[in-house]
């Protein structure tokens, strides 16, 4: 109850995204819980509030069920007198006077946001609703390549897998992390996908098997947007974004033998594996199931 009644987005809190719905009243506090309005009746009327010597009182303490009214059942530790007083009790009694008891159990409603029923998603969107994500950048999976390469790009985009400096930053490694696969800088995700020399060498090698411009990458996510901008056609498009695809999974499998079993991998021999893998997977589950290994290799059937 404590963090729900301290979440708050834009100055509203997520409590005041429910309402009470008094039968009884018999389980809603009078002034701690919102039920008669939106908001509390605490911080409607704070100075009567103050005056009040039972505040943890529930709606039927303050309500006489003989007249079906609020009257006469008020705990005040003296009589409201004050102006500020006297002028919050006669919104105060007309705000009441306004709201009947159904006579059935008191319930809970959600009216937070377009929803009509409470969810979990509705309380999601509540806690997002402030956050500006215009700029975040969108991943797009590709179909052709398996699940397991579509994961690790996620991850590594968002700097989530196991590279070094995050082991380090979690405390799990104290050794060197320097980039196995160059020895120079520090091994993370952008450096080990895109600034490291033998990955741009992969690039600038898939740049020219694919017949576009050199690959030049200033971010993880620029890598994964050259088949927009590569001038190709729609099936090449598609061809080449699960290719770069692959090339991080090469990449990572290459880094991996490398540092757990001393393997030496070249860029070209990242690349031959990119070109073997790319075509098992691409004529299996793509609609292209009829290309033959020639025209994948001079990437000549779009």
């Amino acid at each position: 109850m404590s963090s729900i009644s301290a979440s708050k987005v834009g100055g509203i809190k997520l409590l005041q995204n429910f309402k009470g719905v008094a039968g009884v009243g018999d389980s809603i506090k009078f002034w701690l819980d919102p039920w008669a309005c939106y908001d509390p009746l605490k911080d409607r009327f704070p100075a009567l509030f103050r005056l009040e010597s039972d505040k943890r009182c529930l709606i039927a303490d303050r309500f006489d069920s003989s007249i079906s009214a609020f009257s006469g059942k008020w705990g005040w530790s003296r009589v409201p007198y004050s102006e500020d007083e006297r002028r919050e009790w006669n919104s105060f009694i007309e705000l009441l006077d306004s709201v009947k008891l159904a006579g059935t159990g008191d319930r809970w409603v959600w009216i937070g946001g377009n929803e009509k029923e409470f969810s979990v998603r509705a309380v999601k969107s509540f806690l997002r609703s402030a956050t500006d994500f215009s700029n975040n950048f969108v991943f797009e999976w590709s179909k052709w390549v398996p699940k397991k390469v579509n994961i690790l790009v996620w991850r590594a985009q968002m700097g989530r897998i196991a590279t070094l400096d995050a082991l380090s930053k979690r405390n799990c490694f104290n050794g060197d992390e320097r980039c196995i696969l160059c020895n120079d800088g520090l091994e993370s995700a952008d450096h080990l996908f895109r600034s490291c020399s033998v990955a741009s060498e992969v690039w600038y090698l898939i740049s020219r098997w694919c017949n576009i411009s050199p690959i030049f990458a200033f971010s993880l996510e620029d890598l994964l947007e050259v088949h927009v901008f590569s001038g190709l056609g729609i099936k090449a498009k598609i061809a080449l974004k699960g290719i770069i695809m692959v090339g991080w999974w090469c990449i990572w499998i290459a880094r991996n033998n490398r540092r757990f079993s001393n393997k030496t991998c070249s860029a070209s021999s990242i690349v031959q594996d990119i070109k073997s893998l790319g075509f098992l997977w691409y004529s299996n589950r793509s609609r292209c199931r009829d290309i033959s290994w020639r025209d994948w290799l001079s990437f000549s059937f779009l």
